[in-house]
Order: C-alpha cells, then sequence, then structure tokens
C-alpha cells in the first residue's frame, strides 16, 4: 500500500494544500515551520480514525493506493468519524478495510516504527512499546511469540487480580481477610451479650435530652436568621427608597416639558434625518467623483485633440474610432525594420570584409617586398669574399641549391683534414710518452745492477767470516750461518724480477718504433689533404684550418636561409593574388546590396504614401503613431465610460438635494452658506443628542425601577409570608439593634450546636453498640461465614498456584528461545547497520533485558550507551528498517514517513544511509521530510527515480523600522514537483 494524493483543506497551520505523492521516495523539503511535521501528524491523523483535541480541527483526506485498488479516507474535524470510499465504484466502505490496508496496526506502533522523526529515532524507548516489542521479539517465528508474549501477560493479569503483597482487594485477599474478620466478630459476639439491656435505657435518656436541646436550638436560630435577614435587606431598601424619590422627579419633568420638548422636533423626523445621514457619505463621494471625472473627461478631451493633431489633418475623431489596422502597420514596420536592419548589418559587414580585404592586400604586398629584400640579402651574404681553404667567392651562384651542396662538400674535407690533424697529435704525444717510459726504465735497470754485485760481496765475506767462527763455536754460531744462508736466497729472489723488467722494456721498444711509424703516415696524409685544398702544411695549419671552417658554416647557414627565403616569397606572391582576388568580389557585393537597399527604401515610401503616413517617415515612426493612435481610442473610451457614470450620478445628488431642501421646511431650518452636506450632518448630530438624552432618561427609569423590583423580590425571598412584619420592623431603621441581637444569638446558637452534636454522637454510638451486639449474637451464623470464607480461599490459592507454574513454563520457554535463536528481524537490522557504517559495525544482539548490543567486524561488543549519537540513531534506524520489512512479509508493505533523520549524521555515513533508505524505496513508498536542502540532493542523487516536493516557509514578519506596503506580496503555501536525480 501507498499513499498518493494528500489534500489538507485545514490542520493546523497547514490550509489549502495539495500534494501528489509517487511512488518510491518522496522527499519533502521545506524550511522551519513549513508544516512537514504537521503533515506527518495529518497523515497519522487520517489512518487511524482516534480523537483528537475539541480544538483541533482536521479537514481534508488522503488517496490509498493498494495494487490495482484505489481509495479515498475522508475527515473534517476533531471528532468526526472517518469515511472510506472506493474511488473506482464511488461506494463508502466500512473502516474495518481500512484497518486491513494499515495492517491491523495501532497509532502507537505505526508512530515508532514506519512514522517518526528525529525524536523517537534517539531513543529505544519506542521501541520498547509492548506491542511493538511483541512484534520485534516474534516476527522471525510468524507470530508464535506474540502469542506467548500474550499469554504470559494474561497469566500475569491474573496473578495480580489473585494476589498481590500487602493488598486486600484481590480474589485471594478478600476472604483470607473476611475470615480474619468473622473469627473476630464471633468473639466478640460472645464478650458483648450482657451489656445489651443498659446501652437501650443510656440511648432513650441521651435522645430525649438531644431533641430538648435541638428545639431550642431551632428557635434561636430562627430569631438569628430574622435580625441577619433585616441586615442584609437594609442596603437594598435603602436603595429602593431612593429610587423611588427618582422615579417621581422623573414623572414631575416630563409632565412639565422643557427641554424633551425641544428634542421631540428632530424624533419626529428621525427615519428622514437618518436615512439622509445614511446617504451623506456617498452624496459628498459622488460630488467629489463627479467634479474628478469632470476634469478627467476635459483631460481626455485634450488627450484627444493632441493626438490628432500628432497624427496629422488627414485624422478625425471618426477615422480614429473606425482605425484597425494596427496589426497590420505594426507587421508592415517590423518587416521594413528588419530589412533594413539586415541591410545595415549586411553593408557593415561587408565595409568591415572590404577594409579587411584591403588590410591584407597592404599586408600581402608588404610581405612580398620583404620575402624579395630578404632573399637577395641572404644570396649577396653567400657570395662575400672567403678565406683560404674557404672555396670560391666574390660571384653571386647561379644555383643556391648546387652551391650548397659544394659548399658542404668542401667543409667535410675541412672537417676530414682537421680529423688527421688531431689524430697526429695524439700520435706524437703516444710516442714521446712511450719514448720517456723507454729512458726510465734503462736507468732503474743499471742502477740496479750496482747495488746487486756490492750485495753479493758483502754477503759472500760474512758467510765465509761465520763458517770459520761456527767451526768450534757450538749452535748459536750455526744458527748465524743460517741466517746469513736466507739472506743470500733473499738477495737472488730480485733476479726474476730483472727479467720481467726486461721483458718491459722490450714491449715498450716496440711500442715506440710502431708509434713512430702511425706518425710518419698521419704526417705524409695531412700534407697531401692541405696541399689537395691549398692549405700551407706548415705551422699555421690549423688556424687557416680553423677559419676556413667557420667561413664555410657561415656561407652554408646563409645559403639555407635564402632558399627558405625564397619559399617563403613563392608563398607571400600566392597570398597577394588571392587578397586581390577578394576584395574585386567584396566591391562587387557591395554594389549589388547598394542597388537592393535602394528598392526597399523605395517600396517603403510608397507604402506610406499609400497609408497617410506623413513623408519621409521611417519604420521606427510607425509604432509612435500607434501609440498615438492607441491613446487617442484610449481617450475615447475612457470619455465614454465616464459620462456614462457622471449622467445618473448627477441625478441622484440632484434628488438627494431636493429631500433634504424639503426637511428643511419641514424642520423649520436653513440650508446655510455650508450647502447641503453640512447642513444634513448638523440635523444628524442634533437628533443623535435628542436621542441620547432619550436613551438616558429611559436607562436612568429602568434602572430605579430595577432597583425598587430587586428590593421587593429580595423581601419576598428572604420573608415569604412575614413581608408585613418585616416592612415594619424595617420602618423602625435599627440596623445597630439588629447587629447585636445576631450576635447575641449566634453566640447561643453555637453553645447549644455543641451541645447538641454531642448528644447526637453519644445517642449514635450507643445505637451502633446495639446494632453490633444484635448482629453479633448470632454466633452460629458467624462461624459458618468463617468456614465458608476459609473454603473459598483455599480454592483462590489453588488457582493461584496453578496459574503461576504456567506462566513460569511460558516464560522460561520464551527466555530460551531468545537466548538460542536470534530474529530475523535483528538479522536484517545487522545488515542494514553494516552498510550504514562501512562494515564497522556488522551484527544486532537482543540481550536478555530487552536492551540491543552491537558487534564490531572483530566481533567485539559494544553497548548502546558506549556509542555515538549519530551511531546510535542510526542502530534504531536500521532497526526500524528490519521491522518494517517482517512486518511486509505477512501484510504487505506499508508507507514511511521519515522526519530529519540523517542532520546527526557526517557526510560519508550520510551518503550511505541515503543508499539504505534507496534500497528500502524499492520495496516500500518512502516519505522523507527535511529541512535542509544538500539532504533533499543527496538523496535525490542516490536514489534511481525520486519525486521532489517544496514546502513553501511562513511568511516572514516586518522587523522594526522596516514598512511593507499595503500590496505587498506574502510567500503562499505551494509545492514544485520535480522527479529524477538531478534537479
Amino acid at each position: 500500500m501507498r499513499l498518493g494524493r494528500v489534500s489538507i483543506g485545514r490542520f493546523r497551520a497547514l490550509e489549502g494544500t495539495e500534494l501528489e505523492l509517487g511512488p518510491g521516495l518522496v522527499v519533502v523539503e521545506g524550511p522551519n515551520e513549513a508544516g512537514k511535521s504537521t503533515l506527518l501528524a495529518f497523515i497519522q491523523a487520517l489512518l487511524f480514525p482516534t480523537a483528537l483535541a475539541a480544538a483541533t480541527r482536521v479537514v481534508g483526506s488522503l488517496d490509498l493506493h493498494d495494487a490495482d485498488r484505489a481509495y479515498r479516507v475522508i475527515r473534517s474535524g476533531a471528532r468526526a468519524t472517518h469515511r472510506l470510499l472506493d474511488l473506482a465504484s464511488g461506494d463508502q466502505l466500512d473502516l474495518s478495510r481500512l484497518a486491513a490496508l494499515t495492517g491491523s496496526l495501532d497509532a502507537s506502533t505505526y508512530r515508532n516504527v514506519f512514522a517518526f522523526g528525529l525524536g523517537e529515532l534517539q531513543e529505544f524507548d519506542g521501541l520498547t512499546d509492548a506491542a511493538v516489542k511483541e512484534r520485534l521479539f516474534s516476527a522471525a517465528v510468524a507470530g508464535a511469540g506474540e502469542n506467548a508474549g500474550r499469554a504470559s501477560r494474561d497469566l500475569e493479569s491474573r496473578l495480580g487480580e489473585l494476589l498481590r503483597p500487602r493488598s486486600k482487594e484481590t480474589a485471594l485477599g478478600r476472604p483470607a481477610e473476611e475470615l480474619r474478620r468473622l473469627q473476630a466478630a464471633a468473639t466478640q459476639a460472645r464478650d458483648e451479650a450482657r451489656a445489651f439491656e443498659r446501652l437501650e435505657r443510656e440511648r432513650d435518656d441521651a435522645a430525649t435530652l438531644a431533641r430538648t436541646r435541638a428545639d431550642e436550638l431551632g428557635r434561636t436560630l430562627a430569631q438569628r436568621d430574622w435580625q441577619a435577614n433585616l441586615l442584609a435587606l437594609w442596603p437594598a431598601w435603602q436603595a429602593r427608597a431612593e429610587s423611588l424619590a427618582a422615579l417621581r422627579r422623573l414623572g414631575a419633568a416630563a409632565s412639565e416639558g422643557g427641554a424633551q420638548g425641544a428634542d421631540e422636533r428632530w424624533l419626529r423626523h428621525a427615519a428622514t434625518i437618518t436615512e439622509l445621514g445614511a446617504g451623506l457619505e456617498r452624496y459628498e463621494q459622488t460630488l467629489d467623483e463627479v467634479a474628478r471625472r469632470l476634469t478627467a473627461m476635459q483631460a481626455r478631451v485634450d488627450a484627444l485633440r493632441d493626438c490628432l493633431r500628432e497624427l496629422g489633418p488627414a485624422w478625425s475623431a471618426a477615422r480614429l474610432a473606425a482605425f484597425d489596422g494596427a496589426a497590420a502597420w505594426r507587421e508592415r514596420a517590423e518587416a521594413a525594420q528588419a530589412e533594413a536592419q539586415q541591410a545595415m548589418a549586411a553593408r557593415a559587414r561587408l565595409a568591415g570584409a572590404v577594409e579587411a580585404a584591403e588590410h591584407r592586400l597592404a599586408e600581402a604586398t608588404a610581405a612580398e617586398a620583404s620575402a624579395r629584400a630578404r632573399r637577395e640579402g641572404l644570396l649577396a651574404e653567400a657570395v662575400r669574399p672567403a678565406p683560404a681553404g674557404a672555396g670560391q667567392g666574390g660571384a653571386a651562384p647561379v644555383d643556391d641549391v648546387a652551391d650548397l651542396r659544394a659548399v658542404e662538400a668542401r667543409r667535410a674535407e675541412l672537417e676530414r683534414l682537421e680529423d688527421l690533424s688531431v689524430a697526429l697529435s695524439r700520435a706524437e704525444n703516444e710516442r714521446a710518452g712511450a719514448l720517456e717510459r723507454l729512458q726510465a726504465a734503462s736507468t732503474r735497470a743499471a742502477s740496479g745492477r750496482t747495488a746487486r754485485w756490492v750485495g753479493w760481496g758483502l754477503l759472500i765475506a760474512l758467510a765465509a767470516g761465520a763458517t770459520w767462527l761456527a767451526w768450534g763455536a757450538g749452535p748459536g754460531y750455526g744458527a748465524l750461518a743460517l741466517a746469513l744462508g736466507l739472506a743470500a736466497t733473499a738477495l737472488l729472489a730480485p733476479a726474476r724480477q730483472r727479467a720481467r723488467g726486461r721483458d718491459a722494456m722490450a714491449a715498450l721498444a716496440e711500442e715506440a718504433a710502431r708509434l713512430e711509424l702511425v706518425v710518419g703516415e698521419l704526417a705524409a696524409e695531412s700534407r697531401t689533404a692541405a696541399a689537395r685544398l691549398g692549405l700551407d702544411g706548415g705551422a699555421t695549419l690549423a688556424a687557416d684550418l680553423r677559419a676556413a671552417l667557420r667561413a664555410l658554416a657561415l656561407r652554408s647557414d646563409a645559403l639555407r636561409e635564402a632558399r627558405r627565403a625564397r619559399a617563403a616569397h613563392d608563398s607571400t606572391v600566392a597570398a597577394l593574388r588571392a587578397a586581390g582576388e577578394a576584395l574585386e568580389a567584396l566591391r562587387q557585393e557591395v554594389a549589388s546590396g547598394k542597388a537592393v537597399e535602394a528598392d526597399a527604401r523605395r517600396e517603403w515610401e510608397a507604402w506610406c504614401e499609400r497609408n497617410g503616413l506623413p513623408a519621409g517617415s521611417g519604420p521606427s515612426v510607425v509604432p509612435h503613431l500607434l501609440n498615438a493612435i492607441e491613446r487617442g481610442r484610449a481617450a475615447q473610451s475612457a470619455y465614454r465610460e465616464a459620462y456614462a457614470w457622471v449622467r445618473p450620478a448627477t441625478l441622484r445628488n440632484d434628488d438627494y438635494r431636493a429631500r433634504a431642501e424639503r426637511l428643511a421646511g419641514a424642520l423649520g431650518e436653513t440650508v446655510g452658506e455650508g450647502g447641503v452636506a453640512s447642513a444634513v450632518r448638523g440635523w444628524v448630530e442634533a437628533l443623535a443628542g435628542a436621542e441620547a438624552r432619550r436613551a438616558e432618561r429611559e436607562l436612568e427609569r429602568k434602572r430605579h425601577e430595577a432597583v425598587v423590583r430587586d428590593a421587593e423580590r429580595e423581601l419576598a425571598t428572604r420573608f415569604g409570608a412575614r413581608q408585613d412584619a418585616a416592612r415594619r420592623d424595617l420602618a423602625a431603621a435599627d440596623p445597630r439593634g439588629w447587629e447585636a441581637d445576631v450576635k447575641v444569638r449566634e453566640e447561643a446558637a453555637e453553645r447549644l450546636g455543641q451541645e447538641v452534636r454531642g448528644l447526637d454522637e453519644r445517642v449514635g454510638g450507643l445505637k451502633q453498640r446495639l446494632d453490633d451486639l444484635t448482629h453479633s449474637a448470632d454466633l452460629a451464623t458467624h462461624q459458618l461465614a468463617a468456614n465458608l470464607a476459609a473454603a473459598e480461599a483455599r480454592a483462590q490459592a489453588r488457582r493461584w498456584l496453578v496459574t503461576s507454574l504456567a506462566k513460569g513454563l511460558i516464560d522460561e520457554t520464551l527466555g530460551e528461545y531468545e537466548r538460542t535463536k536470534v530474529p530475523a528481524v535483528l538479522r536484517r537490522a545487522g545488515a542494514h547497520l553494516a552498510s550504514m557504517t562501512a562494515g564497522r559495525y556488522t551484527r544486532v544482539h537482543l540481550q536478555e533485558g530487552r536492551a540491543l548490543r552491537v558487534f564490531t567486524a572483530t566481533d567485539e561488543p559494544r553497548e548502546t550507551e558506549e556509542l555515538s549519537r549519530g551511531t546510535k540513531e542510526q542502530l534504531y534506524l536500521a532497526v526500524r528498517f528490519a521491522l518494517v520489512a517482517s512486518f511486509s512479509e505477512s501484510h504487505g508493505p506499508l508507507p514511511l514517513v521519515l522526519d530529519d533523520v540523517l542532520v546527526n549524521a557526517d557526510p560519508e555515513r550520510a551518503a550511505r544511509l541515503a543508499d539504505v533508505i534507496a534500497d528500502v524505496a524499492l520495496a516500500h513508498q518512502v516519505l522523507f521530510l527535511t529541512c535542509h536542502p544538500h539532504v533533499a540532493r543527496l538523496l535525490a542523487e542516490r536514489a534511481d527515480a525520486a519525486t521532489h516536493l517544496r514546502l513553501a516557509g511562513p511568511p516572514r514578519e516586518a522587523p522594526v523600522g522596516e514598512w511593507r506596503g499595503r500590496d505587498a506580496a506574502l510567500p503562499a503555501t505551494a509545492v514544485a514537483p520535480w522527479a529524477g536525480p538531478g534537479e
């Protein structure tokens, strides 16, 4: 089921508002006090026929769509009954059909689960309502838990009816208390049986004395009341005497005449004066309006003359009135104006194009001359005299391309010569290095031979001496001989090194010889190349070579630039030719446009002559002439309208003046210089004064008569048949004596009253004791009643025991189910919460104490008190969505109404919440109310198809110092339909 058209005739601040709610997501956006929460309350008031406050008026209707059927709920008034209509047949249906459409929900459950705002979302109390809890705890078992819960509550109620602690008003407490009372009564009956006769005598004596004192008290009170009534009536009786005297004075003044006779003259003609006074304002307004309209008529005549003068002598009032060619004139003028504008635009365009073409031609001419001069300069630069080796110079080349190839070839030969010079220099350097290394090796070998001969000689001498001494000296000298042997071995090691040194010297000698041959070959090749290029092969070869290379590089660059300049010159020549041709074509187009413009001008002048327009008038003059014609026709129409009003108004005023003059003659008055209006105003004031004085006299007479009647009525009320005696006492006029008698009798009455009350209490106590003794004397009856009460108490105790056992079994079964099986509602809530928090919380659990708990992605529990305000709201929102889904499985989808439930979510979670709401809207109609435009845009972007409605805000009150004009517009409640993800 979904909601359709909402029509609010009147409900709180909304009046005359209509909304068309589409399927899926419907976003209603509006500022504060625009009526969003009122819209939510209106939907609830129509869906659930409950009585509202007497001051709350509900006038409107709500369309419901269920499958292919459409219904309309109508309500008018706070306690008016609902009406449900079938829109297809027009029949009125029973309200049980409305209950079936809403899934038999009550208003509380719908408000807490299906239609809620931020206040209900911020706490779990709304979901702990008994009906909602049953849906939460038993949705997964298709209502079984609901029946069990109801049975448990019924048993709890029955236990309370049977027995409650410290309460006697229960089925078990009442017989127990009755049993205790009957047992005590039986015991008391045995003890008090003998005191009955003595109590009867005491009762009779006390009753006789009480009657005597009561009679005395009645007489005293009657006397006190008589004197008190006299005192109470005395002020009214005095006022009566004064009023009677005033009435006698009024009667005497009426019989004598005086001022009352002067007032009669005005009162006789009261009807005529009143009629003239009622029409006075209209008479004066008509006078002013006639004068104003006559002035306006003269202005219209002047305006008509001005218009005819502006149009010319060919125009008259009759022709002006009959003119109906405004549309044709305007169409012809607009066409001529458009043609003129097009011609002007074409002329301006062609003039600009000609100017641009001339400019391009001049630019192309200058560019051609510049390109030609540049090419010639570059060619002159390329043939300037060159240094030796750079080739021929002094004459312009026949072909700059062929000459460029020759220069490049010569440049390659010079570069080859330069490379040979570099290689020769490198070889000479390597040869010098090899010779130096060979010389150093020879020197080291010579010095090593001398040192070796000296070392051998010393070693031999030492070895001989050591051998002679060791012959007979012992082991020490043997060790010295061993050391000398080792030293000799060490001297023999450099011999191998000397052999390697000789091999290295031989290699260096070969390298030096090879480098000498390379140097000779390179030197010969360089001399040959220099001779071929005409260069001196001496010491200045390197400098000449560098100068020749620089000259060839400059000449090569100049030739390349000359080749590019020739291509540019050819391009400028082609551009110059194209610019000349374009300029000639544009000049021909200008001449053709002038001829067309001249033809259009001649045609316009002929049309003006046919229609009587002034010579030389252009199309721009036609609107002014049409404006003048319209002003003239408007002046004619206004003149006719004013004349049609002025004529009957003048006749009415003449009739008014005639009636006023007739009344003046009847009153004996004259119409003064102030005119009829002043005279009538004076007569009205005189009549008002006379009527006021007459009303004042009548009011005074009635007031005095009322005082006299009230005094007589009070006398009759207080004294009845004894009025004559009261009149005699009042004539004595002794209020002080009456007051003193009242005080004395009040004191006596108080004393007697206390005595009578004491006696009555004693008599009542004695009667009660006698009654108690009479009833308690039947000891057997009390005993039988006690036995019956004991049997009833035992039966109620057995019922209490059975009921308690049954409730315990049901509660234990429900608790075991809730502990072992997680309902599908909580699984859905966990899935919604995971989507809202991006997987931070993935599971929702309901504890035994009916408190919710959430689990993180790592299965860590979190109590609701540990969650932030926004996350807690998201948890409760997820639980409600899960309840809605569970309810829809068995009863069909119902519409959801959400009132600004995203305000406490950060932007990231708000986006995910919008995705969840969009998913819910795929299966249910979701009406989202918000005062935040960014929330409305977010929901519209996240939903595939959404309906966006806007409510206008309340009128803004003008601040102090700001003036709001009489005609200032105030914003009205309006809606703007919109569909789609973007505005």
